[in-house]
């Protein structure tokens, strides 16, 4: 069954990529380096924890008008067990993902992206570790990013960390980006 949920999740992400990454001018742009960061809000499908907060930093590479990719280090924060006082999980990791961009009017940008997230996990019940746990997974990500200027930027994304350890997380981040 997991099997098919993530080739499904595969196929999908591949469609997104292919038809944003379909666009005629699509290699008009000069390609560059860019620079981001972020912080968000981190919801859980899970009842028994908390919410986090998150911060991720970017480096990436724009190759076209419409594609890209992103190496992105990720600290999804500390989920506190509720109703247990110095118990939760803390995860991070990175990601790297592909991102296929489309124009709206003058400046708007969005974006889909989707890529894999190598990530670990510690598990810390009354301030002591007691397991820890890393693995991959999937990732998929819907934005917009607005530029402000030749060199910055802003954006906003929704980023769906799907099955870390049986739980998917979503983020919601504003940031900023920085071209060169």
């Amino acid at each position: 069954m997991r099997q098919k949920k993530l080739s499904q999740i595969g196929l999908t992400m591949l469609a997104l990529l292919l038809g944003f990454g379909v666009n005629t001018a699509g290699f008009a742009q000069e390609a560059y380096w860019y620079a981001a960061g972020s912080i968000g809000r981190v919801d859980v499908d899970d009842s028994e924890f908390k919410d986090s907060d998150t911060v991720s930093l970017y480096a990436g590479r724009r190759f076209s008008d419409s594609l890209a990719a992103e190496f992105v280090a990720v600290d999804l924060g500390e989920f506190d067990v509720k109703g247990f006082s110095d118990t939760y999980l803390d995860i991070s990791g990175f990601e790297i993902s592909a991102v296929g961009l489309t124009t709206v009017g003058e400046r708007v940008e969005l974006f889909a992206k989707g890529g894999l997230f190598v990530w670990d996990y510690e598990a810390i019940a009354f301030g002591d570790k007691f397991d820890e746990e890393d693995g991959t997974s999937f990732v998929l990500g819907l934005g917009a990013q607005l530029p402000v200027g030749d060199l910055v930027g802003f954006r906003f994304e929704w980023v769906n960390y799907y099955d870390i350890e049986d739980e998917n997380l979503d983020t919601f981040n504003l940031g900023a980006y920085f071209r060169f």
